[in-house]
């Protein structure tokens, strides 16, 4: 077998969203941000929790299994993007029927100085086949 890039990441989300990703699993049409539309997951804790609200100071993060597969590796934002760029040309717009990453993982400025992140790496993949919400974390912040 090919090497999957099988690795356990954070994603913090609402008390609301718990249940429907229990059910569902993740849709990545719905996740948004500074590299497009796909499921966003975090290596620290800390980072996923920036993107969870509470409920009576009680908060909730799945700790997921993802697939990175062949990731791209990206030190610009891309906000429009709906999946990762094509391997031959590294491209987002690209619409040659050559093959493409399977996931984006965004740098920091430790790991690249040009990078757009200052702080915490970024994984983002554009199938929902490609993560599974496997353990939900409750907590209270002190």
């Amino acid at each position: 077998l090919p090497h999957l890039g099988e690795c356990y990441l954070f994603h913090g989300t609402t008390p609301e969203a718990v249940s429907a990703i229990q059910q569902q699993g993740f849709d990545c049409k719905i996740g948004r941000g500074l590299f497009g539309q796909g499921c966003y997951f975090a290596e620290s804790p800390s980072k996923s929790d920036q993107y969870c609200s509470s409920s009576n100071n009680s908060y909730c993060m799945f700790l997921s299994r993802v697939l990175l597969g062949d990731a791209h590796i990206e030190i610009d934002s891309a906000e429009d993007i709906v999946r990762p760029p094509c391997k031959d040309h590294e491209d987002y717009e690209c619409r040659c029927a050559g093959p493409r990453f399977d996931s984006v993982i965004a740098l920091t400025k430790q790991q690249d100085p040009r990078a757009f992140l200052d702080r915490f790496r970024e994984f983002i993949v554009y199938d929902n086949a490609l993560c599974y919400p496997e353990f939900v974390i409750y907590y209270e912040r002190k």
